[in-house]
């Protein structure tokens, strides 16, 4: 009996070995920059030195390759002209290598987190090419359940002025790469915020609420003290009316300050949510929040000051006048964001979630992994002997993979 406690708790440690650090948060969501509107400008590039996409091998250094990016959300009121140019950069003496680029997107994140204006990173790679500045990038907002991070972090700056250079050795690349970051809020400013964010997460009293009861206090919050900001509406040197700062702080922004305020505060309370973009009369953005395993539609902005709920938590056949931006309606997305069949119901049992994969893991163990990311492993006995971790049935899966259940 004590082998067979002792084999299962083994197991269990296997299980969460395997989990990724974020993964009770995170979803598996495609690494996309959706756009504010299908009208939008092109991506205002700009090369200052043509480079081949893989350079010979040497012990030499590489020419520097430098470019210009403007957030797609914002691409039709921001110039690659206006983004904060860099200065004089001062980099570490020791200059730390990611073995990939979803490595060093983690890397850049947390200093854009910080609000840092120079962001550097190594990344240790077998080529060199610009286009690892996009995809660096890229991967440093791909949505993780941080509240500060994902759309949050998307949302919220205008672009970057990078460069991309280093040394070649022995067939490797060691790359160092900066970003100089046009932010819409100072690190200040976000500190402010967050003092302000735990102050109303506290006066809400949401600790003994249900999901569905702290969704509506949170979104009755916003919508009975956030207006829109019709003064600043076409000001496009303003730009602090797209942030959760002005919508918490001003009480004042436009759709997409509302909709990172949503993002922000729902996920410091655990309930996963996205921004999503499109149209709705005009170039819009709105949410969806997850509740019952299910995703419903959300626009706090629509039903700001009405005392109605017109717009809150309604499947796709509800939420009328809103049409999804392309990046939305992907297969990809669509499948890590299954929406609700109807609107969503507080006083309805939620259905049981379905089962993905399954198979077994012992003579009389069986293992299954639904659609919310719950592995269970059930029966009796002992699991089998899976040496490493990539010996186990559910291997290819674990980035799915977010609570376990023995």
């Amino acid at each position: 009996m004590k082998k067979r406690i002792l084999g299962m708790l083994l197991a269990v440690c296997l299980l969460l070995s395997m989990m990724p650090v974020s993964a009770l948060a995170a979803e598996e969501v495609p690494s996309v920059q959706p756009e504010v509107s299908e009208k939008s400008e092109p991506i205002a590039v700009q090369e200052d030195t043509e480079t081949p996409d893989v350079l010979e091998s040497s012990a030499q250094p590489v020419e520097k390759v430098s470019m210009t990016y403007v957030n797609p959300l914002y691409a039709d009121v921001l110039r690659a002209s206006e983004l904060v140019q860099p200065g004089a950069v001062a980099l570490a003496d020791e200059v730390v290598y990611c073995a990939t680029v979803e490595e060093a997107g983690d890397a850049v994140r947390t200093q854009l987190q910080n609000r840092q204006e120079t962001v550097t990173v190594g990344l240790q790679d077998s080529y060199m090419d610009k286009q690892q500045l996009t995809d660096v990038f890229r991967a440093a907002l791909v949505h993780t359940g941080v509240p500060t991070a994902g759309d949050y972090l998307a949302w919220q700056y205008g672009g970057w002025s990078g460069s991309i250079g280093g040394y070649t050795q022995n067939n490797v690349y060691y790359l160092t790469l900066t970003y100089t970051v046009t932010y819409y809020t100072t690190a200040a400013q976000e500190a402010e915020l967050d003092a302000a964010v735990s102050e109303l997460l506290s006066d809400l009293e949401l600790d003994q609420k249900s999901d569905y009861e702290t969704v509506k206090a949170i979104y009755d919050w916003i919508c009975a003290n956030v207006t829109y900001d019709d003064t600043n509406l076409n000001d496009d040197d303003y730009k602090l009316k797209y942030t959760a700062y002005a919508a918490m702080m001003n009480h004042t922004a436009v759709c997409q300050g509302y909709a990172v305020l949503l993002y922000r505060l729902l996920l410091e309370e655990g309930i996963d949510v996205r921004v999503i973009t499109g149209d709705a009369g005009g170039a819009h953005a709105w949410n969806i929040v997850r509740l019952g395993g299910r995703y419903y539609n959300a626009d706090p902005t629509w039903d700001a000051g009405r005392n109605t709920y017109s717009y809150f938590l309604k499947n796709m056949d509800n939420f009328s006048n809103h049409t999804r931006s392309s990046t939305y309606t992907t297969e990809a997305f669509n499948a890590a964001y299954p929406m609700g069949e109807t609107d969503f119901d507080p006083n309805a049992e939620p259905p049981e979630p379905a089962v993905v994969a399954s198979g077994t893991c012992g003579e009389n163990l069986t293992w299954t992994l639904d659609e919310n990311g719950v592995l269970t492993v059930s029966g009796t006995g002992a699991m089998t002997d899976y040496a490493t971790p990539e010996e186990t049935p559910w291997f290819s899966r674990r980035k799915s993979i977010t609570n376990i259940v023995v």
